[in-house]
Order: structure tokens, then C-alpha cells, then sequence
């Protein structure tokens, strides 16, 4: 009979230790709060709100809804055959992603699965108070120090009531990953390269003119207005689908923490946007609103659609995000409300 590994036999290696301290949990509580990047289970305050009302109390037509209620029909009947085999993650994610393409009648968007961010867009942590003149504990050389020896992690594992506690972490394995991770969303959907060239040149460019204009200003760190690092021709994102399979053992405690950073890249995006208007027409007369932006996040059939905004406090920002509305995929009269607010923010 094979004996069961205790604390002391496995291996104790930076990998492990890392691992263990970079949990989702972790990541989202220390990592993520520090950057000021917060996820929400309530409804945003009021006056957010109040803008995301006037985008989903729009109105849509009885043909649109027909279209709409079909592409919710055939969604859920492949959920339901997704459910019943043992499919990968990115089996759910295409189906979603699908269902938005194919409500996307006029090709305004475009579809862009898997493409690395540029970090430039990443929330940075706030730096509110200086340590430095407090100095910094040798405490990695104290952990060498006290690190036990190979026979008392073996007493310990033999004796699991020992009053002797399992050693800390040193200090350069705590110290890793501190920093937000670069968004990489399943799909990232913004306006389509053509439709934007084709805005510009009924204003002010020549639709040839249009692309060196927008990598320009990419080039000059003024407006990102492709998110990508890669080129990939979205332009000016404002939804995200970030997924998880639950058959893989993974969360969508997860696929939100990924939402939770590339929907405040976005916000980040068009408060640059923002800001070029404001300094060209300094006394326009349009109200100033909060910025925007949306995710789905999914975790096999179960779906939710999420508001990411800015709050401002003391001129230190915060990125937060709220949940809209929950559905089961396998279930067609949800899905079809869910997919009714999806084109409400596309139309």
C-alpha cells in the first residue's frame, strides 16, 4: 500500500511556493485591490447607472428580437451538447463569440481572439506613501537563517500536532508577481478598422489617411486606440468575453479577474480619448460622463455581463466593475434576454 506524501516529501521549490501565493484569490484581493482595480457583486451608484440605462432601455425591433430569439435557440441547443461531453475551454468561448458575430449583421466590429495588450494600458498602483526611509529588514537573509534542516520538516510531517509552524516564504519568492498581468481576452470586440476609416472620411480625413493617422497618434503614446499589440485592427474596444470551462477544474472567480483588468485598460483607452477631445475642443458643450466599457465572462453554459468604470477620489482613480446580469446558457429564454443586451451595446 502506497503511503501518503506528506509536507516534507514534496518538493519545496520557488515554483510551488509561487504558485500557492498567486492564487486567484490572492491575485484579486492583494494584487488587483492594490491597483485600485475592484470587483463588485451590487449595482454600480447611481449615476453610472443611470448612463448604462439609456444604453440597454433602447429599443429594438420585433424582426430584430425574432433574429435575436433563432441565434439564442441555436446558442443554447450547442450549450446543451457542450454539457453532456467532456469539451475544452475554448469550446464554450466560441459559441459565444460566434453568436456575437453573427448578430453583427453590417460587420462593424471586429473579432479579436487571443491578442496580447499593450501593457502602456495597464492600471498603475497609486503610489500613496513613501517607505524608502524606513529601509528594508534582511529577511530574506533571517529566513536562510532559521530555514529548518531536512530532519525537523521531517519530525513536523511525523508529528502533524507539533506546535512548530511551517516556514515562511523568503522574501524575493513573496515579492513576485506583484504587477497587474497584461490583458490577453478570449475575444476582444471593437469597431471594425473600416468602419472607423469610413467615420474619419466623412469629417475629416481621407479614408487613406485614416490608418496612418490612428498608428500615429498609437506610435506618439497619445491614443491607443488599437489595443493590441500586434496590430490586430480593433479598434477602440469596449466588450470583452473572457471564459473558463469548468470541465478544465478552473473558476470563473478567474475568467472575472481577467475581466477585471482588460475592462480598465478599456476604460483607460477611452479616457484618453477623452482627454484628445477635451484638449481640441476645450469648451465643448457635452456633459462629462464616466467612461464605459463591458465584459462577458463565462464559465462553461453560466454567463455574466459586467460594467467596468472609473471613480475618482482625490485625484487617485479606481477601476470597478459591476455585474448586469447573470444567465444559463442552457436555458433559451435567459440567453435570449442576455443576448437582447448584447446587441443593445453593439447597436
Amino acid at each position: 500500500m502506497r503511503a501518503v506524501s506528506t509536507w516534507s516529501d514534496l518538493p519545496q521549490d520557488s515554483t510551488t511556493v509561487t504558485a500557492s501565493l498567486t492564487s486567484p484569490a490572492r491575485y484579486r484581493y492583494d494584487i488587483l485591490n492594490n491597483a485600485k482595480i475592484i470587483v463588485h457583486h451590487v449595482t454600480p451608484p447611481k449615476d453610472i447607472q443611470s448612463q448604462v440605462n439609456a444604453i440597454f432601455n433602447r429599443r429594438i425591433s420585433k424582426e430584430r428580437r425574432s433574429e435575436i430569439s433563432s441565434i439564442a435557440k441555436g446558442m443554447c441547443n450547442e450549450f446543451i451538447a457542450i454539457t453532456q461531453a467532456n469539451r475544452r475551454e475554448d469550446d464554450c468561448v466560441e459559441v459565444v463569440i460566434t453568436a456575437l458575430e453573427t448578430m453583427d449583421k453590417e460587420k462593424v466590429f471586429a473579432f479579436v481572439r487571443k491578442a496580447d495588450w499593450d501593457p502602456n494600458l495597464n492600471p498603475d498602483p497609486p503610489q500613496l506613501f513613501n517607505f524608502k526611509h524606513l529601509g528594508h529588514a534582511n529577511n530574506e537573509a533571517d529566513y536562510t537563517a532559521e530555514r529548518p534542516t531536512k530532519r525537523q520538516r521531517r519530525e513536523w510531517s511525523s508529528n502533524p500536532s507539533s506546535d512548530q509552524s511551517r516556514p515562511d516564504a523568503p522574501a524575493s519568492e513573496r515579492g513576485q508577481h506583484k504587477g497587474v498581468k497584461t490583458p490577453r481576452p478570449d475575444c476582444t470586440i471593437g469597431l471594425s478598422h473600416s468602419t472607423l476609416a469610413h467615420a474619419l472620411s466623412e469629417r475629416v480625413l481621407k479614408t487613406s489617411q485614416a490608418d496612418g493617422f490612428l498608428r500615429g497618434l498609437q506610435r506618439e503614446h497619445i491614443l491607443y486606440s488599437d489595443p493590441t499589440e500586434n496590430s490586430m485592427n480593433g479598434r477602440f474596444p469596449v466588450l470583452v468575453v473572457e471564459g473558463k470551462a469548468y470541465a478544465t477544474g478552473k473558476t470563473v472567480f478567474e475568467a472575472e479577474n481577467q475581466a477585471a483588468v482588460a475592462g480598465s485598460c478599456m476604460v483607460n483607452l477611452l479616457q484618453q480619448l477623452t482627454d484628445v477631445h477635451d484638449r481640441c475642443v476645450p469648451d465643448s458643450p457635452h456633459m462629462k460622463e464616466a467612461p464605459l466599457t463591458f465584459s462577458i465572462s463565462t464559465w462553461g453554459p453560466l454567463l455574466q455581463f459586467w460594467v467596468h468604470y472609473p471613480l475618482v477620489e482625490d485625484n487617485i482613480t479606481s477601476y470597478h466593475m459591476s455585474v448586469l446580469k447573470t444567465c444559463h446558457a442552457c436555458i433559451a429564454d435567459e440567453l435570449e434576454d442576455f443576448l437582447l443586451m448584447s446587441q443593445q451595446l453593439m447597436s
